[in-house]
C-alpha cells in the first residue's frame, strides 16, 4: 500500500501535460557491440547499425540508461551516431567511469521524456495488498 501511496503521490506532482519526466522504455534498446566500454570513453559500441541514425533523425530518444548487474546506473545523453572502426557507435555526453566489460551490463535502455497523456490513474487492487496500476504516457520531443 506504501507502494502504491507513492505512484499516486507521484501522479498528482506529474498529472496532465504540465508534468514532465524521464524514464527508461524498460526494453533491451540496444546492445553493446564491444568487449569492453573503456574508460574516459565518450563511445556507446552498439551492435545494430540502424541506431546510428537515430540521433540525427529522432528527437524523442536522445538519453540512455545502462543498467549494471550489480545495480549501477549509469546515465548518458547521445550526442550523436557514427561507424567507427570497430562499428556503429553512438557518442555519449559523459565518458565511462571505469572500465565495463560486456557481461557486466545487464541491459540498455533509450530514456525518452514522457509527460501523462490523461488525468486519469486507476488503482485495481488484486489482494489486501497489492495493487495494479494503470497509466497513459506518451513520449516528448527532446529539445
Amino acid at each position: 500500500r506504501d507502494e502504491v501511496r507513492w505512484f499516486q503521490q507521484f501522479f498528482a506532482r506529474v498529472r496532465g501535460r504540465r508534468g514532465e519526466f524521464y524514464a527508461p522504455t524498460w526494453d533491451r534498446d540496444l546492445e553493446v557491440g564491444t568487449e569492453v566500454l573503456l574508460e574516459g570513453s565518450f563511445q556507446l559500441p552498439i551492435t545494430d547499425e540502424n541506431e546510428v541514425s537515430r540521433p540525427d533523425n529522432d528527437r524523442v530518444y536522445r538519453n540512455v540508461c545502462v543498467r549494471l548487474r550489480d545495480g549501477t546506473v549509469l546515465l548518458r545523453q547521445v550526442i550523436s551516431g557514427e561507424i567507427g572502426q570497430s562499428g556503429p557507435v553512438l557518442v555519449l555526453s559523459e565518458g565511462w567511469p571505469r572500465n565495463i566489460n560486456r557481461d557486466e551490463v545487464l541491459a540498455i535502455h533509450y530514456m525518452p521524456r514522457w509527460r501523462s497523456a490523461t488525468d486519469e490513474l486507476t488503482v485495481a487492487w488484486v489482494t489486501a495488498g497489492v495493487g495494479r496500476l494503470s497509466l497513459a504516457w506518451q513520449t516528448l520531443r527532446d529539445v
